[in-house]
């Protein structure tokens, strides 16, 4: 533990300094986003029992890092898991050892209440992956999401039953499962984020997703944007055609309006393209701008839905699980809480 660092517990007296501590740690190179949330705690109070360490030298906020479990099912056994979550260290400090001495102390705190322990790391943050698995993490594969401009769809669609997300998890475990790792849905702090759940069947065919949006839990902000998303921002307003299939682009200091579709199944190719129809209806309805679908990496047909939008608007963000103790998985269901 480097002496230069006092190690704490967080309180939520220490939001305001939190809150801007994570403003300085910009996520992504070319297109760079913040986060905003009304209180540090916000996102991780979605969990029953959690807790935050902080980083202090000289009285001054260099870093946090939080983390909470919740109960699973791992292959096959009722166990319960502890997520890490909520890492940021202040650019000024790091390389200083304080990354690894709040890792040290939450997974700590996550032994003591739990069996399995692991975080998602994003693909491209190669220091991340490097610390965690250098501190006994595994890496079991992932998830990925796919970005998808909202378009209300054109012509007639298939109807989409309205239904909850209770179902929705009940009938991806029926078509899609079972899987070696699933968080266990806890309805009285998985909705805060609910938005909808639909369900679209043809014959013995089937397919549904549920809606989240992390407005008031973790919203993103850009702060910048790469020159091409510049320039399209710029030629929206001028050229009317891109608008038909364009959404809106928000620049710097503007939310991102967006949905995440969790527990997305489909047991026919011709089912998904209906039930996007119908999810796609239900955002533009609500003003949202843009749907990041949550998938397997194995998961087949998913891709196929970016077909005819712009790929620079489109791209696929791949996620990697940190898993503890050391072990293999092959299928891995995504709580949303974990986005």
């Amino acid at each position: 533990m480097p002496s230069e660092f006092l190690l704490g517990s967080y309180t939520p007296e220490d939001s305001g300094e939190a809150l801007e501590l994570e403003r300085r740690c910009v996520q992504g190179t070319g297109l760079q986003l913040s986060f905003r949330r009304p209180t540090f705690h916000a996102r991780i109070e979605g969990f029953s029992e959690w807790t935050i360490f902080t980083a202090r030298k000289n009285g001054q906020l260099a870093g946090v890092a939080g983390a909470a479990t919740k109960p699973v099912v791992f292959r096959g056994v009722a166990s319960r898991a502890a997520l890490y979550l909520d890492l940021r260290v202040d650019p000024a400090a790091r390389g200083r050892g304080v990354a690894q001495m709040l890792c040290e102390a939450t997974r700590l705190w996550a032994r003591q209440r739990s069996t399995i322990a692991y975080t998602y790391v994003m693909g491209a943050n190669k220091p991340a992956h490097r610390l965690l698995t250098a501190l006994g993490g595994t890496d079991v594969g992932g998830y990925r999401y796919l970005v998808l401009p909202v378009r209300p769809p054109a012509g007639a669609r298939r109807a989409a039953a309205v239904t909850s997300p209770e179902e929705v998890h009940r009938q991806l475990h029926a078509t899609v499962g079972p899987f070696d790792f699933c968080s266990t849905p806890e309805p009285h702090l998985s909705t805060r984020g609910h938005r909808g759940s639909w369900i679209v069947t043809s014959g013995s065919e089937s397919a549904g997703c549920s809606a989240w949006s992390n407005e008031g839990i973790l919203a993103e902000v850009v702060e910048s944007l790469p020159w091409p998303l510049r320039l399209l921002r710029a030629a929206r307003g001028t050229i009317s055609r891109l608008d038909r299939w364009c959404p809106p682009i928000p620049g710097p200091t503007e939310e991102v309006r967006s949905w995440y579709l969790y527990d997305w199944f489909a047991t026919g190719s011709r089912l998904a393209p209906q039930l996007l129809d119908a999810v796609m209806a239900a955002a533009a309805r609500q003003g949202i701008a843009y749907c990041y679908l949550i998938h397997r990496e194995d998961e087949a047909g998913v891709t196929a839905l970016r077909n005819g939008m712009p790929s620079l608007l489109s791209p696929v963000i791949p996620y990697r699980m940190i898993l503890e103790p050391a072990t293999t998985l092959h299928r891995i269901h995504v709580d949303v809480r974990d986005v």
